[in-house]
């Protein structure tokens, strides 16, 4: 059951917002990495451990050029 499980930092805040989809949570994730390294593409992808030509397939499926 899930309230068995101890939950720590973002993913208390996740479970305390209205219960959202991996997608979105990915997404919100990769454009805060992505806005917080300057729109650097190189170190977003260095980040979080991604190829650079996925993040580029990622940002476009976002819609953010």
């Amino acid at each position: 059951m899930l309230h068995d499980v101890p939950l720590r930092g973002s993913e208390a805040s996740v479970m305390n917002k209205e219960m959202t989809t991996l997608a979105e949570v990915e997404k919100t994730h990769i454009l805060a990495v992505y806005k917080q390294s300057g729109q650097n593409k190189t170190s977003t992808a260095d980040i979080l451990g991604i190829n650079r030509l996925t993040l580029r397939r990622k940002l476009k499926e976002y819609d953010v050029h």
